[in-house]
């Protein structure tokens, strides 16, 4: 109960949308197999640099669930996405274009040559590497898990009933 309260401040869910919000956490949680604390948990101590960096709260849930899910390290990638935040504030992004400013700076680390010097000159020496593997490997992809997880339920009172093929 805590960890949901936490997660409703947190990313500014108002009373009425709760309910679906945990419905979300839940499908992530039985899509991505990370645990339902341990994901509210990551999406509010990461949810600032996340939604700076232009990401949704299913976008975050989706892709926190997607990189445990894959053996990711969380921290660290989260970490070099806080760098991220810095680095391009200190190129002088606005807030507001940060969100962009990521997209086109993970799109030049993908074309790239070079792309752990790019990542490490934007995410950091710690987790630049890691990051670079992450972008060349594809774990940033998560359209579909968002799909998936942000989906309105048909009839079914239990989200779980969704996720029975």
């Amino acid at each position: 109960m805590r960890a949901s309260t936490r997660l409703f401040g947190d990313w500014s869910i108002a009373t009425q949308d709760q309910a679906k919000t945990l419905d979300e956490v839940f499908r992530a949680s039985q899509l991505t197999g990370i645990g339902v604390d341990r994901l509210q948990q990551l999406v509010v101590d990461f949810g600032a640099p996340m939604r700076l960096l232009g990401f949704s709260f299913e976008e975050s849930a989706a892709l926190l669930g997607k990189w445990e899910k894959e053996g990711v390290n969380t921290e660290t990638m989260l970490s070099g996405l806080k760098f991220g935040v810095k680095t391009l504030a200190g190129e002088g992004v606005k807030a507001a274009d940060m969100g962009e400013a990521l997209r086109t700076k993970i799109e030049a680390i993908g074309a790239s040559a070079d792309p752990v010097g790019e990542s490490i000159k934007t995410f950091g020496l710690r987790a630049g590497p890691d990051l670079a593997a992450a972008i060349l490997e594809g774990r940033f992809a998560t359209d579909d898990l968002v799909a998936s997880i942000a989906r309105k339920y048909g009839r079914s009172a239990m989200p779980m009933l969704d996720l029975v093929p």
